[in-house]
């Protein structure tokens, strides 16, 4: 029972992030433009703030309302992408509000405090310079931002050199392959089934983990979705030789789909 019901929330938290991915996907061109133009919004704030600060030291407090929303919009319009641009964007926000903002504010608060006890004299020998300091921030955050941006827009640009690019097989579609039959010599056409119907029971409760499974067809091997129709007499699903586990490619492998 634990575990029929551990597959059906594995299989409801993969569909919940399917459709998170879909949705965003359908408006990718958006989201990557808001994506450049809040990450320049942030640059642009620094460099006013920055210039604007040796006028008016206490400016940089009124950042705040500014930069918060440019910080979460930047993360909401490239988070849906993958963990690990999930995790850069985190990572950059933080470290350019801890460096724009968050530096500033402790410091003051610290000299408020230290000043009152009398002990500021003491203390500020032991602190490092704030601009030190949050200039380090900064840069570090614009680091995650860019290298979030590169990861999700140029990922074979990180790729090693030799390494694999795409799908080792081809993707099995039923639809390009009557087309073919029909334009081809041959013209026959094996009934159809769905792939499902070839799975064991136990099978089926694990296919959400999927993207792609492998399967033989007409001696050649595919990658295949689990919503497709194959041939019946000449499909054969491929199976690990130890384990007798299916063969494919995990529909949520690191948090995110990758594909």
């Amino acid at each position: 029972m634990k575990k029929e019901r551990g597959l059906k929330t594995n299989e409801n938290r993969g569909v919940f992030i399917d459709n998170i991915q879909g949705w965003f996907y359908k408006r990718s061109m958006f989201w990557t433009a808001i994506t450049f133009i809040a990450l320049s919004a942030i640059i642009i704030l620094q460099l006013s703030f920055t210039f604007l600060t040796g006028i008016n030291p206490n400016i940089r407090l009124l950042i705040y309302p500014i930069l918060v929303p440019l910080l979460l919009l930047f993360i909401f319009s490239i988070f849906w992408r993958n963990t690990i641009t999930a995790f850069l964007s985190l990572a950059g926000a933080l470290c350019l509000f801890v460096g724009m903002y968050y530096a500033y504010v402790s410091q003051y608060l610290h000299q408020t405090i230290s000043s009152s006890a009398s002990q500021a004299s003491n203390v500020g020998m032991h602190l490092p310079p704030l601009d030190v300091v949050s200039t380090f921030y900064f840069f570090m955050g614009l680091f995650s931002a860019f290298l979030c941006i590169g990861i999700a827009f140029k990922p074979s640009f990180f790729r090693a050199r030799g390494a694999v690019v795409g799908l080792p097989h081809p993707v099995w579609s039923i639809e390009h392959e009557l087309e073919s039959k029909h334009t081809g010599s041959s013209t026959r056409v094996d009934s159809l089934i769905h792939i499902q119907s070839l799975l064991s029971f136990g099978e089926r409760h694990l296919i959400s983990n999927y993207k792609y499974i492998q399967v033989m067809i007409g001696g050649k091997i595919y990658f295949i979705s689990l919503d497709e129709w194959v041939p019946q007499g000449s499909t054969y699903v491929i199976r690990d030789k130890q384990s007798g586990s299916l063969i494919g490619i995990p529909k949520v492998s690191d948090g995110f789909n990758i594909w």
